[in-house]
């Protein structure tokens, strides 16, 4: 019995640590501290983060007939090629890297990041991205789907302001990023924001008003999942001191 404890104070002390660090964000529109490098239409680029953070990952591939972006088309002015996230005890961070500029583009412009805490599908929250708004936290009714009407959330309908931040929280590089056609948006948000809405499991998207290309990434947290295989491990010791 004294293995066990002792097993599981391992596995709970390891599952605090990974939640508790603290993440260095420098809001300068670059991905240097996400240890993620793009280069030129994907060319040498390297889309894997340091660990710790989550992400997803879709990029264009030149020469695809009509410029597929999957789903829509556009080439690399319509890409959304890549989404980070994590947190420590205070905020969330989130970046997103894409082919489509602050200014916007052929009539459209940048849509909020929409969350959707649990992953089922409501996407509660969304964060402003451009114009005088950016980095406002909003509670939207509900979501249009967009020109191209894929069924994921687009602009906010009838949104609530939660977080109006009195200092920046958010930037969207309004040049190529690192001589190449890529610009990121790069931004943290409060927990506290949250209130309890927050949960660990989460989804977050972000496409353009037309909805051309879009990406979603779903978080689960690592510490869970260790506390789980933690919790496993112990059962099996259980099972294994009751047989013998």
């Amino acid at each position: 019995m004294k293995k066990l404890r002792g097993l599981l104070l391992l596995f709970l002390v390891c599952g605090f640590c990974q939640t508790a660090f603290a993440f260095g964000l420098v809001l300068d529109g670059s991905l240097n501290e996400w240890g993620v490098t793009p280069g030129p239409w994907g060319a040498g680029s390297d889309w894997v983060p340091i660990a710790g953070i989550h992400y997803a990952v879709e990029d264009y591939q030149p020469g695809t007939a009509g410029g597929f972006v999957n789903p829509g088309y556009g080439g690399q002015t319509y890409d959304v090629e890549a989404m980070y996230a994590t947190r420590d005890s205070n905020n969330l961070y989130f970046a997103v890297v894409t082919g489509f500029p602050s200014a916007g583009y052929g009539g459209f412009l940048a849509s909020p990041i929409a969350i959707d805490f649990g992953s089922n599908g409501s996407y509660e929250y969304g964060i402003d991205v451009v114009g005088a708004e950016a980095g406002n936290l909003s509670k939207p009714q509900s979501w249009t789907n967009g020109v191209n009407n894929w069924g994921y959330p687009v602009s906010m309908v009838n949104p609530t302001l939660v977080l109006n931040p009195a200092l920046p929280n958010l930037v969207y590089n309004n040049a190529y990023y690192g001589g190449s056609d890529h610009y990121v948006i790069e931004g943290f948000m409060p927990l506290s924001a949250f209130g309890s809405d927050w949960r660990d499991v989460y989804t977050m998207h972000w496409t353009m008003q037309c909805g051309n290309d879009f990406i979603n990434l779903g978080v689960i947290p690592e510490p869970a999942s260790m506390l789980l295989f933690g919790f496993g491990l112990a059962g099996a010791f259980i099972r294994r001191r009751k047989l013998s």
